[in-house]
């Protein structure tokens, strides 16, 4: 899957949807209706990135936001956030949407929530320096290295000290001064 939405929510998300890709939309309320603008026949008709956004959207903008990306042999999975909701608002959580049903050589990441739901991403409401992103990297890959990186850190701001805790291990990783963590997966189904 990839994160479809607005990057300025999401850094690397996208916006686009190509021709013949297909899209997953979890809808959890009644009365939604999805709209989508005409074809563009020239570059003059496309509309600039404050007409798509609008001024409601800005609110939604987050303080800061971080992709985790895990790989695990030619498997890779992205589109997966922690970070901080914009000041005032109530943060956000996305639903993890769900695995197809014949997947083979796959890993995951899970962010782990409070009330048990899988998500892809959380954006905490104002969230404390000591405050924890908990999730689990999954992969039905055994006896392979599995690789958690993340990306740039350059949009967290300096007083938050990211620490990847294993709680497995006990490792620990200052995520400032490294781009990775590795880890040999077990011999069961998961990691």
């Amino acid at each position: 899957y990839v994160l479809v939405c607005d990057p300025a929510i999401f850094s690397s998300a996208t916006n686009l949807i190509a021709p013949g890709e297909g899209v997953f939309v979890l809808v959890k309320a009644s009365g939604v209706q999805l709209i989508f603008p005409p074809a563009v026949t020239s570059a003059t008709t496309v509309p600039t990135r404050r007409q798509l956004i609008g001024q409601s959207h800005r609110a939604l903008a987050p303080q800061w936001s971080l992709e985790l990306i895990a790989q695990a042999g030619d498997a890779v999975t992205r589109g997966n956030f922690i970070g901080a909701g914009a000041s005032g608002s109530s943060g956000l959580r996305l639903m993890a949407p769900p695995r197809p049903p014949i997947q083979e050589r796959f890993v995951d990441i899970r962010m782990v929530s409070g009330d048990g739901a899988p998500l892809k991403a959380e954006l905490k409401a104002n969230p404390a320096l000591n405050d924890a992103w908990q999730f689990d990297v999954i992969t039905d890959q055994s006896d392979t290295d599995v690789t958690l990186s993340w990306g740039n850190l350059a949009r967290v701001p300096s007083n938050y000290r990211l620490t990847l805790v294993d709680t497995v291990s006990g490792a620990r990783k200052a995520m400032r001064t490294s781009a990775a963590y590795t880890i040999r997966s077990g011999s069961g189904l998961t990691t």
